[in-house]
């Protein structure tokens, strides 16, 4: 049995130069489906949040950036995608997961 979730963020990214953030913020709704079904395992979870993780770098990607573009404005609307995502499934691996990503991360 498979177990899906429609995950629908609300956000604002901004899509322009760093000058010009304040002045072009895009507010947009943004859904997709997460395929939850094998998510309480450890392979699942991982799939699952890299698809979470794929999913917020695909709608807060800056327009006319390259792709790997890791603006501060970008990265935070990364970031906030993925906690809303993370906090909508709501399954334990998951945030697991993403513990210890951010753990990595912290340590440079």
């Amino acid at each position: 049995m498979r177990t899906l979730l429609t995950i629908t963020l609300a956000a604002t990214c901004l899509f322009a130069t760093p000058a010009a953030f304040a002045e072009n913020e895009n507010n947009e709704t943004y859904s997709y489906t997460l395929d939850l079904s094998a998510a309480d395992t450890a392979a699942g979870a991982r799939e699952a949040y890299a698809d979470i993780r794929r999913q917020a770098a695909r709608f807060c990607r800056v327009h006319g950036a390259p792709p790997r573009d890791n603006s501060r404005a970008e990265t935070a609307c990364r970031q906030r995608l993925v906690a809303e995502a993370l906090a909508q499934a709501d399954r334990e691996q998951l945030h697991r997961l993403h513990a210890e990503r951010q753990r990595r991360r912290a340590r440079g």
